[in-house]
């Protein structure tokens, strides 16, 4: 955090939501729960712990991290789409339902060229 504070940028709503995501994990909040006390709006400050939080709410079900994370309210696409990414880096695509993926109505897009993309970046930077 060092760095940031010598550039002058306040870290405290990060530090804060981060205490606060420990204290919901530990209590078991669910992720509506939490959106009140994190926030569920466009700010990074809000929708950064928020995706987090649904993440690690569900650490072992892509689905319902998901879930989760649209029907907070809010800025529910923003947030979905980061809860997803994280629990689908931490999961594997095998995590994702067969159905979510099979609905993929993309031309260029699809769910194997997303796949392959995804190989072809771990194969050069994940290691």
């Amino acid at each position: 955090m060092t760095y940031f504070t010598d550039l002058m940028h306040d870290t405290t709503p990060y530090t804060r939501a981060l205490d606060a995501i420990a204290d919901g994990i530990a209590r078991g909040a669910s992720c509506a729960e939490m959106s009140g006390v994190l926030g569920t709006g466009v700010t990074a400050q809000e929708a950064v712990p928020m995706a987090l939080y649904c993440f690690l709410r569900h650490p072992d079900s892509y689905a319902d991290v998901v879930h989760d994370a649209v029907f907070i309210g809010g800025d529910t696409d923003t947030i979905a789409s980061m809860a997803g990414a994280t629990a689908g880096a931490f999961l594997g695509v095998q995590s994702i339902p067969p159905a979510w993926r099979d609905a993929i109505v993309e031309e260029k897009y699809t769910s194997d060229a997303i796949e392959h993309l995804a190989d072809r970046l771990f194969a050069r930077f994940g290691r």
